[in-house]
């Protein structure tokens, strides 16, 4: 197995990128094991699992939800040979000062900016990214066995550290040898529901031939929705500015998912509702 690493930008409009690895034969892996195969509809054939504890480089094993990881291109168990692929999907930490919130008990957040220079100056700051962390890093590597329900040891070491806090999901490529997708006919995958899927990954040993499609449209980061408390109750007229970020849901529509978050981390910032944009992910209305 090549044990070489490579990393995601997950980019701004497009949560989740469509992966194909073609790869070259390596004396020890289990390449084409799923043989020749024809694709007949629209079909998944990745399964998913997710971290359940922190991986850090050098790691020979990791800890997942579930290791079994039988479905799609998959009628058995995963096993020694079989290639996985782990992704972060989330860990981005963002331009977003909650000291309004928290010192004086404002129901609105601001770009630090606001605090440190001139105070409503630079309204496009707040949600900026400050640092990516691990969100977007992945990894490939072949298994060498699974241990009771929840453990994948691995042929190759980490050589990069995973946080389970910012959602990283396992998931089960097939190896093909020669692939074929006719027209009509396509591979893609389940929707991202925060722990799991939106994302397509395979491996062709020898020839791929795409008359159809791989298509991860519309699978990935969630939107925000947009009055999921059916209030429509929101004050001031309708030109009015409202908030960035705030905790009230009255004070705007809620925010999309991106590598920043989403609920959980959304509001731990205060920050669930509002115009601005977290990260790469969308503002809600005013």
């Amino acid at each position: 197995m090549n044990c070489t690493v490579r990393t995601m930008k997950i980019s701004r409009f497009i949560a989740l990128a469509v992966m194909v690895f073609l790869c070259v034969d390596f004396s020890h892996s289990q390449r084409g094991k799923e043989g020749d195969v024809t694709i007949s509809g629209n079909t998944t054939v990745n399964t998913f699992t997710y971290l359940t504890a922190n991986a850090s480089v050098g790691a020979t094993s990791i800890s997942v939800n579930n290791n079994t990881m039988v479905g799609g291109a998959f009628g058995f168990p995963l096993d020694a040979g079989d290639l996985i692929m782990i992704v972060q999907m989330q860990g981005a930490t963002m331009d977003i000062n909650t000291w309004p919130v928290v010192g004086w008990g404002g129901n609105y957040t601001v770009p630090d900016d606001y605090l440190t220079g001139t105070f409503g100056a630079n309204p496009h700051y707040w949600g900026q990214v400050t640092s990516y962390g691990e969100a977007g890093k992945f990894e490939r590597v072949e298994v060498l066995s699974v241990s009771g329900t929840g453990t994948i040891n691995l042929n190759c070491q980490l050589t990069k550290n995973f946080i389970s806090s910012g959602h990283v999901q396992v998931i089960r490529i097939p190896r093909y040898n020669n692939l074929t997708i006719p027209a009509g006919n396509s591979i893609t995958t389940t929707d991202w529901d925060g722990d799991n899927g939106g994302v397509v990954a395979i491996e062709v040993n020898g020839t791929l031939t795409i008359d159809g499609t791989i298509t991860a449209t519309a699978n990935g980061f969630r939107g925000g929705a947009l009055d999921p408390l059916d209030s429509y109750t929101a004050g001031g007229a309708p030109t009015s500015i409202r908030v960035l970020g705030s905790f009230d849901h009255l004070e705007g529509s809620e925010k999309g998912e991106g590598i920043g978050g989403y609920h959980t981390e959304y509001d731990a910032l205060f920050s669930r509702w509002g115009i601005g944009a977290p990260a790469n992910a969308g503002g809600g209305g005013g």
